[in-house]
């Protein structure tokens, strides 16, 4: 890891809580506020990528110097070279040996031996390998103790509380495991309930050799309790780093979290984006929760994304500003410190890099049938 991020990690006064019962003192440490603005702007350049047969539902995965569009309808992935240039398609949905029996992809993400893993709308995980032929399948086993549909108690330690948050986070693969966002909608346990945001655990890890979930961990920060109407957005984003730690960052908290891998505090760093319309709507039940959700994260200003390139030491995060701005913001951190806060066309967010670009999420054009990423330098 480079000097920058170790900086972030072993600074003076950091500190390393064990008792996980507390959301303050998980959250333990004095922020680091540090910037030196280098520009106001980055230019970014369209590629248009060969036309495909596609659902125009998806992402874009960025590795071995490749482009790879993951089409979550059709259970697709498209590899493209850096120019944009079709390569090959594999996986799709079906029946074979190597192909995907679901209806949709939920969950993806990249392994450490260069192969990938699926997930689909029932927990049912699917294993490839870096020649995309089909390892393993299985369902995730959440070790429940109780019923789901019985619980009438519920423990936030447990996981038979919880759900996958669907739509709003990365799965990401370190090593052995897998680390899943959760979120629970139990009528008696949900964002609305008054003790959540100091209870709820929002990240589960699971064994990729057979898909038990063994631990679930986290918090949501502080800031969820001190203000209520802010429980729409009641989940995690997060990226793994390259030496036991992860980035975590909160849609509606300013800043930036480093924790290890159990969830102890090593640092915490960050500044507000610009121009955000934070005005939420408390949630008081679970119906308006889910409208609340459908509307404010169209309308209202939030942090979507973290994105870390530990070979150029930068983490990204996107931000939206709200319905009244025709873009978004994109903070740019070089170790902790804030190097940029640029303008960027609406839910963009950095997916990679190979050298000399940065490559963004897909954009679509169904009328005309393309898919384009943007891709930049620094």
């Amino acid at each position: 890891m480079s000097v920058l991020f170790l900086f972030a990690l072993n600074m003076e006064g950091c500190t390393h809580i064990n008792d996980e019962m507390s959301s303050l003192n998980l959250f333990s440490t004095s922020p680091i506020k540090k910037q030196n603005i280098r520009f106001k702007s980055v230019h970014l350049d369209s590629l248009v990528l060969d036309s495909v047969s596609t659902s125009f539902m998806g992402g874009i995965i960025v590795q071995d110097h490749c482009l790879l569009f993951i089409d979550q309808r059709f259970c697709w992935a498209i590899k493209f070279d850096t120019n944009g240039r079709l390569t090959r398609r594999y996986i799709g949905q079906g029946n074979a040996p190597d192909e995907l029996p679901i209806k949709s992809i939920q969950f993806y993400t990249t392994m450490q031996n260069g192969g990938m893993l699926f997930i689909g709308p029932e927990w049912d995980c699917f294993v490839f390998d870096s020649n995309f032929k089909k390892i393993d399948d299985y369902g995730i086993n959440w070790n429940n103790s109780t019923s789901r549909t019985n619980t009438k108690t519920p423990n936030p330690s447990q996981t038979d509380i919880y759900t996958l948050a669907y739509g709003v986070s990365p799965i990401r693969a370190d090593g052995d495991n897998l680390f899943l966002p959760i979120i629970s909608q139990h009528p008696l346990f949900n964002p609305t309930s008054r003790s959540y945001s100091r209870d709820a655990r929002v990240l589960a890890v699971m064994k990729i050799k057979n898909g038990n979930v063994n631990k679930i961990m986290g918090r949501l920060p502080p800031l969820y309790s001190r203000e209520n109407a802010v429980n729409t957005f009641s989940y995690i984003d997060f990226d793994l780093l390259h030496n036991d730690s992860m980035i975590v960052g909160y849609p509606v908290d300013s800043l930036i979290y480093i924790f290890d891998k159990t969830f102890r505090i090593k640092a915490a760093f960050g500044f507000s984006g610009r121009d955000m319309d934070q005005h939420y709507t408390l949630s008081e039940s679970l119906s308006q929760f889910r409208r609340n959700w459908q509307s404010e994260t169209k309308t209202k200003g939030y942090y979507h994304s973290l994105k870390c390139v530990p070979e150029r030491e930068l983490i990204f995060r996107s931000y939206q500003k709200g319905h009244a701005s025709v873009t978004d913001g994109l903070q740019i951190y070089h170790g902790v410190t804030l190097i940029a806060d640029v303008d960027v066309p609406r839910r963009f967010c950095v997916e990679g890099y190979i050298y000399p670009y940065f490559y963004s999420n897909p954009y679509f054009d169904e009328e005309k049938g393309f898919i384009w990423v943007y891709r930049f330098r620094i």
